[in-house]
């Protein structure tokens, strides 16, 4: 059968398929529309013969998550990820410009040598789910510590600065100076803190901690661990219509029926006819932030240039 605009690659070690990749039209109009910022996760596990699924993940215009092709892989090396991301570039002809993945040291090599002009990320949900083990029970389980340190860390507010401010304060309060961990993740923090990439658009990739773990479910929901690759080829399609379902439902409330604005501003009206019905409700908000508790301070023209200066009421 003919499938339209369809992508598939295999590789076959010693009689033994080590590697899939499959995209089909679907998924290369999403990575078109939403493949900027994509998430690697290849912690998920999805059948009898021990084949990591990797989920390659974007965040569409209802800040869903949709998945951007399909690959399974049987060994997690810098090979078998090299030829994993040379056959999405098969696909999909362009590499993302900023890529998030967790701490895999083999996909990070890979990243670098196929998409070598794309920033790289790390995924701050998988990040956070070591502390707890990471961290002496006694500090994390006893004290502040946790508070102070989910503050720190997901600020996306302060400056670099002033993080590292903070990371210092926090970590001689209680004498962690030589923690390891901590100290790997210091070292590491431009390529995890929001802090050092304020200005980079992100579309909610970061802050993964529900993102990664509901997609892992998702899929969960609809395969076994004993599955046969036929028997997860049906499941992964059951669970394809039921994402692209939602995505279409959302299109049409869309379309279909104007939101409700709470005020007549024109900048909301405008709003409401160009931003999907989730995202509108986002804007709203801080346009009634940006209307209702700020003023303006100071209106400068110099030259031609207009100058405005506005402050919290």
């Amino acid at each position: 059968m003919y499938v339209p605009n369809f992508t598939f690659q295999y590789r076959v070690e010693n009689s033994e398929l080590v590697a899939m990749f499959w995209a089909d039209e679907v998924a290369k109009c999403n990575y078109k529309e939403f493949g900027d910022i994509v998430s690697f996760d290849a912690t998920f596990n999805s059948n009898k013969y021990n084949m990591k699924f990797v989920l390659l993940i974007g965040i569409n215009n209802h800040r869903k998550c949709v998945k951007l092709g399909s690959r399974m892989l049987l060994h997690a090396d810098a090979k078998s990820y090299t030829w994993l991301l040379n056959a999405f570039m098969t696909a999909f002809s362009h590499g993302s410009t900023m890529i998030v993945t967790d701490q895999d040291g083999a996909m990070k090599r890979a990243i670098e040598s196929v998409f070598k002009k794309a920033k790289h990320r790390l995924c701050m949900w998988h990040i956070m789910q070591k502390k707890s083990i990471k961290i002496c029970k006694e500090i994390y389980n006893e004290t502040n510590f946790k508070d102070r340190f989910d503050k720190i860390v997901w600020n996306m507010f302060i400056e670099p600065l002033k993080f590292e401010e903070k990371w210092s304060e926090l970590i001689e309060d209680f004498g962690l100076q030589s923690h390891k961990w901590l100290t790997k993740m210091f070292n590491l923090r431009e390529i995890w803190i929001p802090a050092y990439f304020i200005d980079s658009p992100l579309s909610g990739l970061m802050r993964t901690t529900s993102r990664s773990e509901s997609e892992n479910t998702f899929f969960k929901s609809f395969t076994r661990p004993e599955a046969t690759l036929v028997s997860f080829m049906m499941s992964y399609e059951s669970a394809m219509e039921k994402q692209r379902y939602r995505q279409e439902a959302l299109d049409f409330k869309t379309i279909e029926a104007a939101p409700k604005c709470e005020t007549k501003l024109a900048i909301k009206l405008h709003a409401a006819r160009v931003y999907t019905r989730t995202i509108f409700l986002l804007v709203q908000t801080e346009i009634n932030e940006g209307c209702w508790n700020c003023m303006i301070q100071d209106l400068k023209i110099d030259e031609g240039c207009e100058t405005v200066i506005i402050r919290d009421k």
